[in-house]
């Protein structure tokens, strides 16, 4: 155990306490890669003030989001109670997180960390009190047929979520099976594959190391359920190099909307603190299985919009970034 918990970086004390809510006697697995390690330390010394069991285990770096681990780490990990994946690219898109989940364990998507998140900012959100918010999200994407993005900049796509469940994702794991990706605050869908039509003007982040923040607006057009053309100079580029390099025309499926809920995120270039924050919209493009789609794709990239309007059939549920009273 740590021997002085005040030394402990307030972020990862936060996750443990407040979203993971580790217990004594429960057993924690990390998983950490090559390049995230020295952050996963911190959150083994987080773990120690809670529990005597806990292991660190390295795995291989993946090529991006959702990657699978190798088998026997993915086997090894089950023996867990909760498992903290400190990686580089997020686990969240795994068979590895679903079929933990569904033994029961709590699984929590630490990826794509740096030390700052540690430090404060989004880490620091009241989980248990956001989750009755982000249910109540979740239930309007659940009721509803179409729902509808736009934004100032002049996005405007529409995405059905007829037949397709919804996922309040508080980060607030306290119960067997319960998964968060903390400091990321959100409710969110899998649209159906096919019927995703519109414009998306991409004014937040695309939050992949090769990319971050933006520079300039990303304009990506999607035509029955795909990306067809992305417009918008060098980083625009890199995106479709990133998507290319898989061989796979399934990444450029839109496969998720999710709403940024977490008051206390902001943007900064990484995955998880950028789409949690309050009043973005992301749609994410490739694999969506895991949480509740048809796309089994390599990889899952969300791109970030800022200052969301979101309309559920005819009524709007947030404007220009802001949660209406009513939703």
């Amino acid at each position: 155990m740590v021997n002085n918990p005040a030394e402990l970086l307030p972020g990862a004390r936060a996750i443990i306490q407040n979203a993971a809510v580790i217990q004594p006697g429960e057993r924690v697995t990390i998983l950490a890669d090559s390049k995230s390690k020295s952050i996963a330390r911190h959150f083994l010394d987080a773990v120690s003030v809670a529990t005597d069991e806990t292991d660190l285990i390295i795995v291989p770096l993946a090529k991006g989001h959702g990657q699978e681990p190798p088998a026997s780490i993915a086997e090894k990990s089950l023996a867990a109670d909760v498992v903290l994946a400190c990686t580089t690219f997020s686990l969240s898109h795994s068979l590895l997180r679903v079929n933990f989940c569904k033994k029961g364990g709590r699984f929590l998507s630490l990826a794509d960390y740096d030390l700052n998140m540690l430090r404060g900012g989004g880490t620091m959100a009241d989980y248990a009190a956001m989750v009755p918010i982000v249910q109540r999200v979740a239930n309007f994407f659940e009721s509803g047929q179409t729902v509808r993005l736009t934004t100032k900049l002049g996005t405007d796509i529409t995405l059905s979520a007829e037949g397709r469940d919804a996922n309040a994702a508080s980060a607030y794991c306290t119960k067997p099976g319960d998964f968060g990706s903390p400091p990321d605050i959100e409710a969110n869908f899998a649209p159906v594959e096919h019927l995703t039509e519109g414009l998306l003007i991409v004014d937040g982040s695309i939050p992949v190391p090769q990319i971050g923040l933006l520079k300039k607006p990303i304009t990506v057009e999607v035509r029955r359920g795909r990306a067809v053309k992305v417009r918008g100079g060098e980083q625009a580029d890199m995106l479709c190099k990133i998507w290319d390099s898989y061989g796979d025309s399934s990444v450029r499926i839109a496969a998720e909307l999710g709403i940024g809920l977490n008051p206390a995120a902001k943007l900064c270039g990484r995955m998880l603190e950028d789409e949690g924050v309050f009043g973005t919209a992301h749609i994410g493009f490739g694999a969506n299985t895991t949480i509740g789609g048809q796309n089994a794709g390599p990889v899952h990239i969300d791109l970030i919009c800022r200052e969301a309007t979101v309309t559920v059939d005819e009524k709007v549920i947030m404007k220009n970034g802001q949660l209406l009273s009513t939703a």
